[in-house]
């Protein structure tokens, strides 16, 4: 049985530590498909990491060999490239960035922290109290485990010892449950069978007691979820079961039985009513596969439900929890279980709503197969190897330049990673100058794009908020100026496109789109039709604006389209959507408008198209 070797894939990732972030544009520097697409870099780094490493096949092949490991790229016309992946200096652009870039400016902060008292630590386990980092476990240059427990103040910027837990581990399961630390399983240092033991440590008192009952097959990579009330956990060994611990009354229950297979290694978040697990790696076999379904608990009934299927393919991904949905980034598949080797990194990402069951793709982001997220309340900030990467959920956007340390003194990869409130801990290091880092994220809020108001009265006032927490048909009944539907009886005729704002229908008199008319064979343009500025109503004479789509210049307009554009720097977003599609535009600049999906960015001119007959 090779279970244990699953729980310990962190620390030996290790081994690998000495490889680079995927550096996306070294990846393709010398392929001459590519060439083209990274002068418009904006739009390329995102294309490289969701087609380049998806569609056309690109594999991210990560080696532990002494020499400097490469990024082997194989793609569907033959050329393949390698190139060295040396470290990247601070400030330098190294993530796939999307095709809607953000001018946040990379005034993040990275600082060491004093060594651990227990001394070399990677891997440790960490809980973060309000005020301190409870640290336990993790292993020595020597892969030997480390003795004894501590905790650091972040506000005092020091260490304290802690009394000495009853057993040394590896890669526990923990959770803070606001009074005490739960510690479960774990592995040992041969690799044999994960233990079956448990402890607990009181804060207050500075004492461990033990838990009985513990099952076996528990480790860090076990999906589990504390609700406040229980420790809930799916153990990767025999039995196959799901189990929840109750530190209030020291019982076990046995959880109704799932509808997916036993995972280890995958997302697993609580979102205050249900444990969500998703994706993962299979387990009690000798040769795993990675998964790409999921499911969804609900303690106070005992029941499991499936959850939608992702358009995510199959990976081992950490999660984070927002508040409102699930985001699962990043990830890798294949390669070996216990150094890492030949692992694919992956670069795509998707964010589940448990309200709806319904997920939304997310813009590609870097690539790594190690990555370890942390949310933050506005944004996830992916860690690996001393650099971190800010996803910004509001606009959907990975900003440029976040965020490389060149001070980290031991890897980032051998660190834990906590949010405090107002910075990131990340316990653990290679070296003993320091016990970690502290990683503070540029604030996003300022340089948020803020959706324009996008129509106004006939008296030209400004329209009355849509925020109220009222129907859409209400909204239109209540304010006959709103963009909204109630909609006019011609709506259906010229096959139009639905747009929507804030969730509601819009009005075909304030933003139209239909496709070129089919009796003249101009179906392949389509144009979209808007009121002056954008989210007036319109009447089809002078108070109208006309953008193209024309791809094949069927129109023989003097003003082509661009479908590779790059977003400009002052560019904001409308709130109009469609079908994953964002309508942008620049303020006080009609000549063209931009249409923001996922994999790129269009630029539609402003033009007339001709009548025809």
């Amino acid at each position: 049985m090779n279970e244990p070797l699953e729980s310990r894939l962190r620390q030996h990732l290790a081994s690998v530590d000495a490889a680079a972030v995927a550096d996306i544009p070294t990846m393709t520097a010398s392929s001459r498909r590519m060439a083209d697409r990274l002068r418009r870099r904006h739009r390329a780094t995102a294309c490289i990491a969701s087609v380049g490493l998806i569609s056309i096949g690109a594999i991210a092949v990560w080696s532990n060999r002494a020499d400097a490991p490469s990024i082997i790229i194989a793609s569907t016309d033959d050329a393949v490239s390698t190139a060295a992946t040396e470290p990247v200096p601070d400030g330098s652009t190294t993530t796939a960035t999307s095709d809607t870039p953000t001018s946040i400016p990379a005034s993040s902060a990275w600082a060491d922290i004093a060594p651990d008292p227990r001394g070399v630590a990677q891997y440790p386990s960490v809980v973060w109290t309000g005020t301190e980092a409870l640290v336990i476990g993790g292993v020595d240059n020597d892969r030997q485990p480390v003795a004894g427990a501590a905790a650091y103040d972040l506000a005092a910027g020091g260490w304290r010892r802690l009394a000495d837990p009853p057993e040394l581990s590896i890669d526990p399961l923990v959770a803070w449950t606001g009074t005490e630390m739960l510690v479960i399983g774990g592995t040992q240092v041969d690799g044999s069978p994960t233990k079956s033991v448990g402890f607990a440590y009181d804060l207050a008192s500075d004492t461990w007691r033990s838990i009985e009952g513990v099952i076996s097959f528990v480790s860090t990579t076990t999906p589990s979820a504390w609700t406040g009330d229980e420790l809930l956990m799916w153990p990767s060994g025999a039995g196959q079961i799901s189990m929840a611990y109750s530190p209030r009354t020291d019982t076990w229950r046995k959880l109704a039985d799932a509808p997916v297979a036993p995972r280890a290694q995958g997302a697993s978040v609580w979102t205050g009513t249900e444990w969500v697990v998703w994706g993962g790696l299979t387990t009690g076999t000798d040769s795993p596969t990675e998964l790409a379904d999921g499911a969804a608990y609900n303690p106070a009934t005992d029941t499991w439900r499936l959850i939608a299927k992702s358009p995510l393919s199959a990976r081992k991904a950490p999660g984070v929890w927002t508040g409102t949905e699930m985001i699962v980034d990043a990830g890798s598949v294949g390669g070996d279980r216990a150094t890492g080797n030949n692992t694919m990194a992956l670069a795509d990402g998707a964010a589940y709503d448990p309200a709806t069951d319904t997920w939304r793709s997310l813009t590609s982001g870097p690539a790594h197969p190690g990555f370890v997220p942390v949310w933050t309340g506005t944004q996830m900030i992916m860690f690996a190897k001393d650099r971190a990467f800010t996803y910004d959920a509001p606009t959907d956007r990975w900003p440029d330049d976040c965020c490389g340390n060149d001070e980290g003194g031991g890897g980032g990869a051998t660190r834990t990673a906590v949010w405090t409130g107002s910075t990131v801990l990340l316990i653990g290091s290679f070296g003993a100058e320091a016990g970690g880092v502290t990683f503070t994220p540029p604030d996003p809020t300022p340089v948020h794009p803020t959706p324009i108001q996008p129509s106004t009265t006939a008296a030209d006032q400004p329209v009355p908020s849509t925020d109220a927490p009222v129907s859409c048909t209400d909204r239109a009944a209540a304010e006959p100026d709103l963009d909204v539907a109630e909609e006019p009886d011609w709506r259906g005729f010229a096959d139009y496109r639905d747009w929507t704002r804030d969730g509601c229908l819009v009005r075909i008199d304030v933003l139209a789109e239909r496709p070129g008319p089919e009796h003249c064979a101009m179906q392949s343009a389509r144009v979209i039709a808007t009121g002056s500025p954008v989210g007036a109503r319109y009447t089809n004479s002078s108070d109208d604006m006309e953008y193209v789509r024309d791809p094949n210049n069927v129109f023989l307009l003097d003003q082509l389209f661009d479908a590779d554009a790059t977003l400009p720097d002052d560019a904001i977003a409308t709130g109009y959507r469609s079908e994953g599609t964002q309508l942008w535009i620049v303020p006080d600049d009609d000549s063209s408008i931009y249409l923001v999906q996922a994999d790129r960015v269009e630029r539609w001119p402003r033009a007339e198209p001709p009548m025809c007959s």
